[in-house]
């Protein structure tokens, strides 16, 4: 029997995504959940591809559109609006903040697996 190394053991898609309402408050543009679903639409003709991804959502709007359209999708929401709301809806760089907060979280998301030796793919699909 063929031992299988490291390396030929399924490689775990991982993508990242939120609305814009995050960074706007007030108002929700579904522009990078939209880029995120097409994403998974092309990901049907890569055999297996499917069965290997895994969606992190940083808003409820995006993990609800994603567990509608892709119920069979595991998805976690890592909600920022803690954070969020600890930044002055005034402050000129509020949006860079609150990306960096997702990078951040992205960055760890992506250390944690390579720590454990999981071979993965990543995508990040936010506003800047």
């Amino acid at each position: 029997m063929r031992k299988l190394s490291r390396h030929s053991v399924p490689v775990i898609i991982v993508l990242v995504i939120f609305g814009v309402e995050v960074v706007f408050k007030h108002r929700y543009d579904s522009s990078n959940v939209d880029v995120v679903l097409n994403h998974i639409c092309n990901l049907k003709f890569i055999p297996n591809a499917l069965s290997r991804l895994v969606a992190v959502a940083f808003d409820e709007n995006a993990l609800n559109v994603l567990q509608k359209k892709h119920p069979t999708v595991p998805n976690v929401l890592v909600n920022l609006e803690q954070y969020t709301r600890t930044i002055d809806s005034d402050m000129e760089n509020r949006r860079y903040l609150i990306y960096s907060f997702a990078l951040v979280t992205h960055a760890k998301i992506c250390a944690s697996l390579a720590a454990r030796g999981i071979d993965f793919w990543s995508m990040h699909q936010v506003c800047a």
